[in-house]
């Protein structure tokens, strides 16, 4: 998870970071990275290979020109030791083998069972120039929710709003917390409200029985989470499901 280059390019962002107090780090990679500098700079920004614009892309950003929106479809842990294949990738060698021992906890299914303390930055996160507010749940009997969504800044600006769901009993086989079922972007003007629906699949909810050769859903009631990302959630609810899919 390391930048290369032995390490010099997080020790030139601590020797820069440590006499400058507005330092904005731009990360050009495609995966998450170790960033033991993370606490000495003023902002961070995330982005990936956008291809040849990226500098004027970056610029507007920087600028304010444009409201950033991104929201992270990884979770970055704070160190390799955290990962949910750590231990057992890449495996024995003479045969060469691999353990997949996390199972369906792979991504923030992983890092959402462990201490918040050794994700960095989870799923679904990102930050904007303006903020919002999300309330007033409710979980309609067509498998659909609803909130109300608030831009409560002074720009315009974009919101993820994330539908999480999880057992509220223990199940037959190990199961996640939570785990994502739908999500909508919503775009707002400032200090403007909107309600918004947002349908989800039950299926998304079942597990795979490899015996029975088809999707299982278990009967029982479930918690519906709402928020900006797998940490950020606003507010909870609670349903039942029948074990029809």
């Amino acid at each position: 998870m390391s930048l290369p280059a032995n390490g010099s390019q997080d020790r030139l962002i601590d020797a820069v970071s440590s006499v400058n107090s507005s330092v904005v780090v731009i990360n050009s990679t495609g995966v998450a990275i170790s960033m033991p500098w993370i606490s000495k700079v003023s902002a961070m920004l995330q982005t990936w290979f956008p291809g040849q614009e990226a500098g004027n892309a970056i610029v507007d950003i920087l600028t304010g020109a444009v409201n950033p929106s991104g929201r992270l479809p990884i979770s970055i842990p704070v160190a390799i030791e955290d990962t949910p294949a750590f231990g057992n990738f890449p495996g024995t060698a003479n045969p060469q083998q691999v353990h997949y021992k996390e199972g369906i906890f792979i991504g923030y299914r992983h890092y959402d069972r462990i201490e918040q303390s050794k994700t960095l930055f989870p799923f679904g996160y990102g930050l904007s120039y303006t903020a919002f507010t999300i309330s007033n749940l409710f979980v309609h009997s067509d498998n659909a929710i609803s909130v109300k969504v608030t831009n409560t800044g002074k720009v315009p600006g974009s919101q993820v709003i994330q539908v999480y769901i999880g057992r509220c009993f223990e199940a037959a086989q190990p199961t996640p917390i939570k785990q994502l079922v739908a999500f909508k972007k919503v775009f707002l003007d400032a200090n403007e409200t909107i309600r918004v629906s947002i349908p989800f699949d039950l299926k998304d909810v079942a597990w795979y029985n490899t015996d029975k050769g088809d999707w299982i859903l278990e009967e029982g009631e479930y918690k519906v989470f709402i928020g900006s990302s797998v940490t950020d959630i606003d507010e909870t609810a609670i349903v039942s499901f029948t074990d029809k899919l």
